[in-house]
């Protein structure tokens, strides 16, 4: 179950997962930002496809399959200084969930925003509560774990992303994908 609480706003888009996350990220995105992703497999890896298209710099980290990168291994490649880290909660194609909230501790106070893929843990049995774990974005779709039909997607976002998203400072090149509407 995901909670919105005040601290969290849940703007609706009434597109795919895929566009969600695209969305979600790239409305927050400024240019030649740091992105680090850990990503444990399949829906974790699509992020490459995602960042590559945009003017920021961007690394993996990839765990071996069935398991989640380790928060050590992401406490350490955090030293290397980024601006948003990106992971998934749940990765459909292993079936390996994120401690999200052990792995935000490690984060929270050395990136400017944490993105999390819950399309395959929010509705499916997974406790969610994106403000207890300072998650900025969280988002997921109707047509994994919620069961319903696709099409559409849900992100809440924290105070610090929809203050991105307002402050018209992100970098985007269509009104497509983007949150605010404009470029």
């Amino acid at each position: 179950m995901l909670w919105v609480s005040p601290g969290t706003t849940p703007p609706l888009s009434y597109r795919t997962a895929a566009l969600g996350a695209m969305e979600s990220v790239t409305s927050l995105l400024r240019k030649g930002e740091r992105v680090l992703v850990a990503s444990n497999g399949v829906f974790g890896d699509r992020w490459e496809g995602i960042l590559s298209r945009y003017p920021v710099r961007y690394k993996f980290l990839r765990s071996e399959p069935g398991k989640a990168v380790s928060v050590q291994e992401i406490d350490r490649e955090l030293q290397n200084g980024y601006d948003v880290f990106i992971t998934t909660h749940v990765e459909t194609s292993t079936g390996v969930r994120m401690p999200i909230e052990e792995v935000s501790k490690v984060v929270r106070d050395r990136v400017s925003l944490i993105v999390v893929d819950g399309v395959a843990s929010v509705g499916g049995g997974e406790a969610v509560s994106a403000e207890d774990w300072k998650v900025d974005v969280f988002f997921t779709a109707s047509q994994k774990a919620v069961g319903a039909q696709p099409g559409t997607s849900l992100m809440v976002c924290s105070g610090r992303a929809m203050e991105r998203l307002g402050g018209g400072r992100a970098w985007h090149p269509s009104t497509w994908t983007s949150a605010t509407g404009s470029p």
